[in-house]
C-alpha cells in the first residue's frame, strides 16, 4: 500500500509522479491514511522544503499500526523536522486512541505502534531525542524505543560515503538517519514490542549497483499475537 503526494512540475516533469511511503504486509491492509506534514513557520524560505510533500503514511494490518515517514533532508532543516516529529506524535496518538493507556496493575495488550522511515536526522538531534523521550519540544514529551539503540551493534550508519558511492558523490558525512521506532512497550502482555535485534540491511550491491543513497534497517520485534500467514 502506498501513500504520497504530487511533486511540482518545475521539480519533476512527470506530473503523475508521487512522493511518499509504501507499507508491505503479509496480511491484508485493513485501512490506511496519508498525512501531509507541515514545515516550520517563519523559517528561512527553502524551495526544496516548500516543494516536496513531506509525509506520514499509516497502514493498519493484522492488528499492527505501522507508520512510515520521510522528513526534510538537509542538516540545516532541523527546525522543520522538529515541527514534523511533533505532528507525527500527535497523529499516532490520535490514531491509537486509548489502546496505549497504562492502567495501574494491568498489562497492556497488543503491539505498540511502529514508526519507521527516513528521518534525515542524527541520534543526537533534538527531533530524535524528542522521540526517544530525552527532551521536550515546546513543553510536550513522548517516548518511542529506537530499535538500533535498543538492540543494534556498531555505528548503524545508513548514510555512509565510505560504503556507498551515491553518498560519496553527495559529499556528506557518515551518519545514522534511518530508524525503526517502537512505541512504549512497558508492561505489555507477552513482552509485545520488545526489540530483540536490529541490523543494517541492503548495504551490499547484488548486481554491482546499490539501491539508494540510504541503507535499510531491519528490526525483529516480539509479537505474541502474530496471526498465522
Amino acid at each position: 500500500m502506498f501513500g504520497g503526494g504530487h511533486l511540482p512540475a518545475d521539480m519533476w516533469p512527470d506530473t503523475t509522479t508521487l512522493f511518499g511511503s509504501a507499507v508491505l504486509s503479509c496480511w491484508p491492509i485493513e485501512e490506511s491514511q496519508y498525512h501531509r506534514l507541515g514545515t516550520a513557520p517563519g523559517a528561512t524560505p527553502d524551495p526544496l522544503v516548500e516543494a516536496v510533500p513531506w509525509e506520514l503514511f499509516h497502514a493498519r494490518t493484522a492488528g499492527i499500526d505501522l507508520f512510515s515517514t520521510h522528513l526534510a533532508p538537509a542538516p540545516s532543516h532541523g527546525a522543520h523536522r522538529r515541527v514534523q516529529v511533533s505532528e507525527i506524535d500527535r497523529i499516532i496518538k490520535a490514531a491509537r486512541g486509548d489502546r496505549d493507556e497504562q492502567r495501574f496493575g494491568e498489562r497492556r495488550q497488543g503491539l505498540p505502534p511502529i514508526l519507521c522511515g527516513d528521518f534525515n536526522a542524527e541520534p543526537d538531534s533534538d527531533e530524535i531525542r524528542y522521540l526517544c523521550g530525552l527532551t521536550d519540544l515546546d513543553g510536550e514529551t513522548t517516548f518511542y524505543l529506537d530499535a538500533w539503540r535498543t538492540a543494534g551493534d556498531g555505528s548503524g550508519y545508513t548514510n555512509d560515503w565510505q560504503a556507498n558511492p551515491y553518498c560519496a558523490a553527495l559529499n556528506v558525512h557518515r551518519k545514522r538517519i534511518d530508524y525503526v521506532f517502537v512505541g512504549d512497550a512497558f508492561v505489555r502482555r507477552g513482552n509485545a514490542g520488545r526489540v530483540v535485534d536490529a541490523r543494517v540491511v541492503a548495504d551490499e550491491p547484488i548486481t554491482g549497483i546499490v539501491a539508494s543513497d540510504h541503507f535499510g534497517v531491519l528490526a525483529e520485534i516480539v509479537w505474541p499475537d502474530r496471526p498465522s500467514e
